[in-house]
């Protein structure tokens, strides 16, 4: 099976390529949906795939800080929002893949570990790299997840 590393499609939820990163602070994303919280999930992960493939490391960064908001807010919901990102770990889009498994080793590593395995064995390009250094650094217990 053949992973996209980005596409230019994702939710039309809002345009965070306007945003300014501090915009998506955990105050903020408290008066999301949950539905909404995941659409905003997605596009971030699929815009740090294009903006890192593109060399574009200012909005890398930007959608990572926004990925790590986002991730605090599904963790402050509890369980049964950190589970609804298991949904991505399917994605076709193998930058959105990485990101919703990294976070599900917080919460359910019997899946997270296994997805990130397929990655590293199965797909090519930068995402491939970030799976096998998230999965060394979780291995040695360097991975920390407190938010």
């Amino acid at each position: 099976m053949e992973l996209e590393c980005y596409n230019n499609s994702g939710p039309s939820l809002v345009d965070n390529n306007r945003m300014k990163k501090s915009q998506l602070t955990t105050n903020y994303l408290s008066s999301f949906s949950l539905e909404s919280l995941l659409e905003l999930y997605e596009r971030s992960a699929v815009k740090h795939g294009a903006y890192h493939a593109e060399g574009d490391y200012r909005k890398t960064n930007r959608e990572h800080d926004n990925l790590v908001n986002l991730y605090s807010e599904f963790k402050h919901r509890g369980l049964e929002a950190q589970r609804s990102l298991l949904d991505f770990i399917n994605s076709d889009v193998l930058s959105v893949r990485v990101w919703a498994a990294f976070h599900a080793l917080d919460f359910a590593p019997d899946i997270a570990e296994p997805a990130l395995q397929y990655i590293v064995q199965n797909a090519h390009g930068v995402p491939t790299l970030h799976a096998e250094i998230i999965l060394k650094e979780w291995k040695s217990g360097n991975l920390n997840f407190d938010v």
